[in-house]
């Protein structure tokens, strides 16, 4: 039976997850069914199953394998498991049970004692296999009293994904020897988050192999997948490094004319693994494979083939230091109620808009080029915050009575905001104001989402909107440093440095551009020659009026980071 005849179009779940696409479910399946013995029956658990697409799957390997088998599957959705029985009545299980629950609230109830992975008075792990693609929703959204809950079980602090508990959890269920196979998002092998995950795999298992499939949007719903597959180690919490297999598959349209195979999907790519660009449709990708050194630190899992990586590690032993230990990174303004706040119309108000004092330029992603600003567009804040006897404060609206009659016409809106109110903060008040001083020093601006880097030198003293960073220099020392940044930051060589390194493109080429990922970008001498040389051509590029002349000029300063750093 199709699993496809089982589904409703775009139907996702609750709580975060997806439906897992059929034929990446067989793909999982199959990596999965060369490690499964094959001398007695196995018992097959899913925390998470939805309609049952990753069971099913696993059930047709194991048939064809002539493995015997049960198959038990969890999720909070009755009509979803509906659909999961019939479909696994499919299959050759000896016994099927799927159960209406929640899998981590059964994990907790049937565990009473601290310590996940305590053995004392702890019924022993029953599951030989773990197929699971557990939702991705951040603990915080799930309510308080479920979060609260999570987060004590499973010693949880700050923001954490849900899915990090299901490992956690299904891990405890899972035999040693027995095998894991994950279905996630990929955020956690790069971003500093997902330490704690990359950890505590690390910890609990031998990992096979790791696949990041990035933006080939194999998912209906915005989510980049990565699968994992890893043995359960016979002893918990060792301590070694161990090579995994990796493969990554991002798309690229840089080599449009280059010949290369074709594919009815990705999927079926992946079965060939070869290093190469190849076609599913008008779409080209490029995959790569290679062997990936995991430890217990809390770096990043890079996925680096053996050049790839060679090429960072040049860049690397280039580098003076990082852009972090002498600059400080800084989030742009959040107000939480940006209608209010941010418009590019305040002129069409009527007499309406606030005094135009309160009003000021505002750097946003729509508006931040690469060097220059877009003049054409015209945001403003109405910014509500003020500096008296030496501290930031909200202004007096006694003293701004249009401002006043503006935001009471907008009270509902803001005065919803029950967080501000709750942390003693006036109705009206923004609700990440930074600090007003800072913003007339000279700054590094540039957006969380682009798909090129657009890091563009302020000295206007405009704000900054919160979908955007700035970093601020407090020394003419600091603004030499910012301007050599811009030009790092900016260069092709720091382009690839970062996709390669924090490999965290979203869809359609977009990358995000994270404090921790700048904060880690290298940086050449900064008191060497070729520096200098790359600062005075930057200066040359902000001074100059000539887009043609300001072409010559970065194309420059590219031959001259490549030099900084030892890749000419």
């Amino acid at each position: 039976m199709s699993v496809a005849l089982l589904r409703k179009p775009k139907q996702i779940k609750q709580d975060g997850a997806t439906f897992t696409p059929t034929a990446l479910a067989n793909y999982l399946a199959s990596e999965l069914i060369g490690h499964v013995p094959a001398n007695r029956p196995i018992r097959v658990l899913d925390p998470a199953c939805g309609d049952g697409a990753l069971l099913y799957a696993m059930g047709n390997a194991l048939d064809v394998a002539g493995i015997p088998y049960t198959l038990t599957g969890y999720d909070i959705n009755r009509p979803y498991l509906d659909l999961a029985e019939e479909l696994l009545s499919g299959v050759g299980a000896l016994d099927t049970t799927v159960e209406c629950g929640d899998f981590l609230e059964s994990f907790v109830r049937r565990k009473s004692v601290p310590g996940l992975f305590d053995t004392a008075d702890e019924e022993a792990p029953v599951y030989d296999l773990v197929i699971a693609n557990p939702p991705y929703v951040r603990t915080q959204h799930l309510g308080a009293e479920r979060a609260q809950m999570i987060a004590e079980k499973f010693d949880l602090k700050g923001r954490v994904d849900l899915y990090y508990p299901f490992v956690m959890a299904m891990t405890r269920m899972l035999k040693p020897g027995g095998m894991l196979g994950l279905i996630t998002s990929n955020r956690f092998l790069s971003i500093q988050s997902g330490a704690p995950v990359r950890q505590f795999l690390s910890a609990h298992y031998d990992v096979k192999h790791i696949v990041d499939l990035g933006d080939t949007k194999l998912f209906e719903a915005s989510v980049l997948p990565a699968l994992l597959v890893a043995k359960r180690s016979e002893s918990i919490g060792r301590d070694q490094v161990d090579l995994a297999a990796f493969t990554r598959v991002y798309e690229d349209s840089s080599v449009q004319e280059q010949p290369m195979p074709t594919f009815p999907s990705v999927v079926d790519a992946l079965r060939e693994a070869t290093n190469t660009h190849f076609r599913v449709g008008t779409s080209i990708y490029q995959m790569a494979n290679g062997t990936l050194l995991l430890d217990q630190s809390d770096k990043p899992w890079g996925l680096l083939a053996e050049d790839e990586d060679e090429w960072v590690q040049r860049v690397n032993a280039g580098s003076s230091f990082r852009l972090g230990e002498r600059l400080k990174v800084r989030v742009g303004i959040k107000t939480t109620a940006d209608k209010v706040f941010i418009r590019d119309d305040w002129g069409g108000l009527n007499g309406t808009q606030p005094e135009p004092e309160l009003l000021r330029d505002l750097i946003s992603q729509e508006n931040i080029g690469q060097w220059r600003i877009k003049k054409a567009e015209t945001l403003r804040i109405l910014y509500t915050h003020e500096i008296r006897d030496g501290k930031r404060k909200p202004i007096d609206l006694s003293r701004w009575p249009k401002a006043e009659a503006y935001l009471l016409a907008n009270a509902e809106v803001l005065k919803a905001r029950k967080y501000v109110s709750d942390a003693g903060r006036a109705w009206y008040e923004i609700w990440v104001p930074q600090d007003p001083d800072s913003w007339k020093l000279p700054k590094l601006v540039f957006p969380d989402i682009s798909e090129t880097p657009r890091f563009y030198f302020d000295t206007s003293g405009k704000l900054v909107n919160g979908n955007c960073y700035w970093i601020p220099a407090a020394s003419i020392e600091q603004e030499r440093l910012l301007m050599l940044a811009q030009a790092v930051c900016n260069s092709p060589l720091m382009r690839r440095y970062h996709d390669l390194v924090f490999q965290n493109k979203l869809y359609a080429g977009r990358r995000r551009y994270f404090t921790q990922f700048i904060e880690k970008y290298p940086m050449p001498d900064p008191t060497a020659l070729i520096s200098e040389e790359i600062i005075q051509t930057v200066r040359q590029i902000h001074a100059s009026g000539s887009a043609a002349e300001s072409q010559h000029l970065e194309a420059r300063i590219n031959v001259l980071i490549n030099e900084a750093f030892g890749m000419a």
